[in-house]
This record gives structure tokens, C-alpha cells and sequence, in this order.
């Protein structure tokens, strides 16, 4: 049986939301996957149930503001940077546990850690993302910038998702479509499930710790939030802790997120109408934006907006129309199985 370790970043559900689509192809090729990760292990094991994980500090992402999608640099300077001068120690320690599994392929989303490691035990190591730390953290002094590049340059190759930043400095990359979960239950089973009639409209809001929201709206809407503030405690039904939150999406009428790639993703793959909110400062969200405006998705919305829109059938019925595209998780499978 050929083995595989995953490390995925302890920076946002993301990640984490994209790795457990690739790790459920996997299984299906009888792959032993261990997956290292530290902050989402709960959500990892009601997701992939039998699926050992082993927990770890894989990396460490920005510092978000108290509006829950900016970066405060200042903090986030100070933390990374002190991470990145540990990397080498960790990766050391890191290599006798590689040592002990001995697995035929490293795959990272995206931390740098374990490339260190794979090069080391001389084992093939594979990056799979939509953007590179070294890309997206450029508030970084030099120093730190220099040694992610050199990180990285460990990675055998790069699968290069869509949306992405530049990734120049990866040696080698191969470009693949969408990467994203596949609804299990149907949308008429979970509306039922949820107490949402068929004429209600349902929106999914997904903004993080924003502060709270005060739109207007009819009583047939019923809002959905994942930890989301929102003044409209009749029509609210709180699903932060829902595992399959793509079944949420493609049963959604409506979802208002931050611009991060898993919700993104799920929502282009599952054709449902959405808007989302991002920062200039996060590059990451910026580059996404600016792709999706390439794709004449102009779904942009601030923070205040949200709070002056009025949901009726009127707004609904006036919505951008939805953009739809494939869930190409199969063809990353098979850049992976090249490797095995």
C-alpha cells in the first residue's frame, strides 16, 4: 500500500476544506493518508473518519483584525517571522517522524516545514495551493522572504490551483482546475433537515468575527451563519459547526463571504449566486479578486453594503447570475498518482 503525509496549514478552514476533497479521492485508491495539522483535527476526523492524524504546528499564517479580514501586520510580522527562524529545528524533529511512517509521497497546503524534511529523507514532496506564503506575506522583512524561497525550492512540484497568485518562484507547476468538496446530501433533504420551506429563499453567511450585520428583510428569508453576527434572530439558524458546509452552499439561493477560496470555490462548483468581501492589504484575497473580476464575476460588497441591502424577491430576482464550473478534484488525483 503506498503512503502518503499530508500537512495541511493551521491557517483558516480553507485549507483544510480543499485538502479533505483530495484526501477522499485518495482513500478511494486505497492510499494510506496520516495528515499532520494542529487547528482543525475535530473537523478533520467527523470529515475523514478512520483517518489517522497526527497533531502538529505545520506553520503559522497571518494575524486577522477584530473586522475579521484585514491583516494586522505589525502582529503578524512578529509572529511569523519568529516561526520562520524556527523552521529548521522543527523540520528536524519533524524528519523522525517521516522516518518512522516512511511514506512515498509529502504533499503541503502549503507550509514549508515538511519540504525541509522530504529533501532531507530524500522522498518526493509535492505543494498543492492558490497562492505560496512567500507570495501573499510580503510585508515580511527580507531575510524571512529569502528563506521561504529557498523552502519552497524543495518542492518537487507545484499544483497550482485556480485564482492564484504569480507562484514564479516554484521551480516546476502544473495547473488544474477547481479542487473543491462534492455535495453528499441532496438540497431538498437539507432544507427539509434545516425547517426551510421550499418557497422560503435561503442565504449562507460566512464573514468570520465581523461586526454585527443589520440588513432589512422579508420573513420568507431564513439566514444562515457561520460565525456571523446577525441582527435577525427570528429568521437566523446558527450552522458554524456543520461538517459539510458545501452541502449548505449548494442548497444556498444566496452566500455572502470573505474572499477566501474555500467558500469561493464551492460556490462556483455548486452554481450558486454570491458576494464577498476582501481586503487590499490581504494579498491573497486581492489577487482572487482580481481574478474573478477577469472571469466577469463583479460580485464585490463592503461591509456597510451588506447593512443597507433590503432582501426581497425583488433583490433576489435582480441577482448576478450564478457562474459555474467543474470540480476538477479527479484530475489533481491524477498529477498526485504520477508521483506514486
Amino acid at each position: 500500500m503506498k503512503k502518503i503525509i499530508y500537512y495541511i496549514s493551521d491557517h483558516g478552514k480553507g485549507h483544510t476544506t480543499r485538502s479533505i476533497a483530495v484526501i477522499r479521492e485518495l482513500k478511494k485508491l486505497d492510499i494510506e493518508v496520516t495528515i499532520r495539522n494542529s487547528n482543525s483535527q475535530a473537523f478533520i476526523n467527523e470529515s475523514l473518519p478512520g483517518t489517522k492524524v497526527i497533531e502538529g504546528i505545520t506553520d503559522v499564517g497571518p494575524s486577522i483584525n477584530k473586522n475579521g479580514i484585514s491583516i494586522d501586520e505589525k502582529k503578524s510580522n512578529k509572529n511569523i517571522t519568529n516561526w520562520i527562524e524556527t523552521v529548521e529545528e522543527v523540520s528536524n524533529r519533524e524528519s523522525i517522524l517521516i522516518k518512522k511512517i516512511n511514506p512515498n509521497l509529502i504533499i503541503s497546503d502549503i507550509s514549508v516545514m515538511p519540504l525541509l524534511a522530504s529533501h532531507k529523507n530524500k522522498i518526493p514532496a509535492i505543494t498543492i495551493s492558490n497562492f505560496s506564503w512567500y507570495d501573499v506575506l510580503k510585508f515580511l522583512p527580507k531575510n524571512s522572504l529569502n528563506k521561504l524561497y529557498q523552502y519552497y525550492d524543495f518542492s518537487d512540484l507545484h499544483i497550482q490551483l485556480p485564482l492564484s497568485t504569480e507562484l514564479n518562484h516554484f521551480k516546476r507547476k502544473k495547473s488544474v482546475g477547481f479542487v473543491a468538496r462534492k455535495q453528499i446530501t441532496s438540497s431538498i433533504n437539507l432544507r427539509k433537515s434545516l425547517g426551510i420551506k421550499k418557497e422560503d429563499s435561503m442565504v449562507l453567511i460566512a464573514l468570520g468575527n465581523s461586526k454585527e450585520l443589520k440588513f432589512k428583510s422579508d420573513n420568507n428569508f431564513k439566514f444562515l451563519s457561520i460565525n456571523s453576527k446577525i441582527n435577525n434572530q427570528n429568521n437566523l439558524i446558527d450552522v458554524t459547526n456543520w461538517i459539510e458546509g458545501q452541502d449548505l452552499i449548494a442548497a444556498a439561493d444566496l452566500v455572502i463571504c470573505k474572499c477566501g477560496y474555500g467558500f469561493i470555490s464551492e460556490c462556483l462548483t455548486n452554481s450558486t449566486p454570491f458576494f464577498y468581501v476582501y481586503s487590499e492589504n490581504h494579498l491573497e484575497q486581492r489577487e482572487m479578486s482580481q481574478k474573478l473580476k477577469k472571469m466577469g464575476i463583479k460580485n464585490q460588497i463592503s461591509g456597510n453594503e451588506i447593512n443597507d441591502l433590503n432582501f426581497t424577491k425583488e433583490f433576489m430576482s435582480d441577482l448576478p447570475d450564478s457562474v459555474s464550473k467543474n470540480n476538477d478534484t479527479k484530475d489533481t488525483i491524477a498529477v498526485i498518482k504520477e508521483y506514486l
